[in-house]
């Protein structure tokens, strides 16, 4: 019940996780102490005669040790950018935070103890170059990932704040062997200086891609859900990167006009298109805005369900300010006002008019521009994705009279057309339950 009270707490506003932190840093001592179930960590009140915070007690996710934090000891400087900031407060976080994720250890042989170990070692006569690499995730999630390496990183994708590569993750056992393998994404701080950009200005974004991992790291450790890719964890050896799941489809592919082995039908895309509806709630709610919804941001797993990635540009709720270069999925009000809920409604508006169109590409509004001047007589429904004429009549007529409306308005530049997160969410409920 504890736990579930203090979860709650954390989860009404992310400004008490600061507070925690700061408290945190503030009040631990160089020794750990045992954990006191009188004290409330997120309170500025102590039970009794205690005044400071106590250490929690810390599992290794990796080993299955349960043993308190007497390995870690605390500095007076907590400065050092390598622990991302949040090395030991995190650990006791994703205990409280992610209760309902209920994250496992890796099985066998990493739970294994030492005399299984050494057994298992004589029976397996598979030679560690041909190890075989898991598809799926681990089963378990540590913020700082110890005993790891990264391999045969591969960029697959580059932008102005860092670089996704495909990897392997090599976990390796308590004599540093490796244990077992998994195909991984792994993000880094690591950025290319433009030909037409100063060196003045190639340091100053090098430096706001080290603070945009940090906060991303945050982000989704806070933010993790169904709906949001899966972080593993960190590592800060050499380099410092993000880990996460690979999920194996990119989005814009499945809803393009253009004809391909795999489409998305409208069932599908409806679905895809609530689930991220889903999903910017869950950040709203966690206090978050996540800033940058976009086709090339959404990923499909292997069930043809999205996951939303990358959560650099993510901000606390109350702490963004307007934008005077916005990118083309933004709302125009940026410019001039903060980021809100509504902001966050233009985007999932311009996902969903690429989504029932097939027009992927990036500047949505000069293609329609284009498109009226082609055709005097221009009506959006009538170029909605080629694929859907091959649908019931049924799932046109609801694309067209029930859920474009809805989509138009969500991507109106009036703020006032726009639905808030949650009336969107229960009119494309509705809207699902209309289908045949």
């Amino acid at each position: 019940m504890a736990g579930s009270l203090v979860g709650c707490r954390l989860f009404s506003s992310v400004r008490w996780i600061k507070a925690a932190i700061k408290r945190w840093y503030d009040h631990c001592s160089g020794d750990a102490k045992e954990n006191q179930p009188n004290i409330d960590f997120f309170s500025d009140e102590c039970d009794g005669d205690s005044c400071e915070l106590t250490s929690t007690t810390y599992i290794d996710l990796l080993t299955q040790n349960n043993s308190l934090h007497s390995s870690h000891h605390w500095g007076q400087d907590f400065s050092d950018t390598k622990d991302f900031g949040l090395t030991l407060v995190i650990d006791f976080l994703l205990m409280s935070i992610l209760s309902t994720q209920s994250p496992e250890p890796p099985s066998d042989p990493l739970s294994m103890n030492n005399a299984e170990k050494r057994q298992s070692n004589q029976d397996d006569e598979v030679p560690q170059e041909t190890m075989a690499v898991c598809e799926t995730s681990p089963s378990f999630m540590a913020t700082m990932l110890n005993n790891v390496e990264l391999t045969e990183r591969e960029a697959i994708g580059r932008g102005a704040y860092g670089t996704v590569y495909r990897a392997i993750l090599v976990v390796k056992n308590a004599e540093g062997k490796p244990e077992k393998q998994y195909r991984v994404a792994a993000k880094s701080a690591q950025i290319e200086k433009s030909s037409c950009e100063t060196q003045e200005d190639y340091k100053k974004r090098k430096g706001r891609a080290k603070e945009c991992l940090r906060i991303e790291l945050t982000f989704l450790i806070i933010c993790q859900s169904e709906l949001i890719v899966q972080v593993i964890g960190a590592t800060i050896d050499h380099h410092q990167f993000i880990v996460m799941e690979i999920l194996p489809h990119q989005y814009p592919p499945f809803v393009s006009k253009i004809p391909g082995k795999e489409c998305l039908n409208f069932s599908q895309r409806l679905q895809a298109l609530t689930d991220a509806a889903r999903a910017l709630l869950f950040i709203f709610q966690r206090g978050y805005l996540i800033r940058d919804l976009k086709a090339t941001n959404v990923m499909l797993t292997s069930h043809l369900t999205i996951k939303l990635i990358d959560g650099g540009l993510a901000v606390e709720q109350g702490r963004c300010h307007p934008w005077n270069k916005r990118p083309t999925y933004f709302a125009p009000e940026v410019e001039t006002a903060p980021f809100d809920e509504l902001t966050e409604v233009y985007s999932w508006g311009l996902l969903a008019l690429q989504s029932l169109t097939g027009e992927t590409g990036a500047n949505f509004d000069k293609w329609i521009e284009e498109c009226k001047q082609d055709d005097p007589d221009f009506e959006l429904c009538e170029y909605l994705y080629p694929q859907l004429e091959s649908e019931t009549d049924v799932h046109c007529q609801i694309a067209r009279t029930e859920l474009l409306p809805i989509v138009v308005s969500c991507h109106s530049t009036n703020r006032k057309d726009r639905l808030p997160l949650s009336p969107l969410i229960e009119q494309l409920s509705i809207i699902q339950s209309h289908m045949p």
